[in-house]
């Protein structure tokens, strides 16, 4: 049957403590450091990736304020150029007001300078109206009823003359 032998069972342990010697030697040393490199690598791959997600939120947060620094830059160039353009109104307006106001003063002043030159040639004209009946009077001394009709041409001459230059 089966008979154990000391022989072969130490045959058998020593085989299998070889077996374990080189096994351990050739397979289990340089799967293990296989094992480590590639610990390690998932370890530095791991603090690699949470580098990059810090610097990702920094670089976000930095996007962030230079967008918010932007609008408010913005809304500042905005309001600046809404009180230029509406300074620019004012004084638009402003030197429009002062354009009308001295067209209406030299309106006025022309209407005046004419106001006087007519009545300049008004008085010229009743002068001469004058100087003529005197001269008329003058001349023809014939009496009375002369002497009306010509005061009555005389008054109606001036007349029509003041009629005239009071349009």
């Amino acid at each position: 049957m089966l008979s154990l032998d000391i022989y072969n069972v130490v045959f058998t342990v020593i085989n299998l403590i070889i077996l374990f010697l080189i096994l351990r030697k050739f397979l289990i040393k340089p799967v293990s450091a296989i094992m480590e490199k590639r610990d390690s690598e998932i370890k530095n791959n791991l603090e690699a990736a949470d580098h990059a997600n810090q610097t990702a939120n920094q670089l976000k947060a930095e996007y962030e304020a230079s967008l918010h620094h932007a609008y408010e830059t913005s809304e500042e160039i905005v309001k600046k150029a809404q009180a230029a353009a509406r300074e620019e109104a004012e004084r638009i307006v402003r030197d429009a007001n002062e354009k009308a106001g001295k067209i209406v003063e030299e309106a006025n002043c022309s209407v005046l300078m004419s106001r006087e030159k007519a009545m300049d040639e008004m008085r010229s004209q009743i002068a001469s109206l004058a100087m003529a009946a005197a001269v008329k009077m003058l001349n023809e001394q014939s009496g009375e009823a002369n002497d009306s009709m010509l005061y009555d041409s005389f008054l109606t001459k001036a007349g029509e003359a003041n009629d005239t230059n009071s349009n």
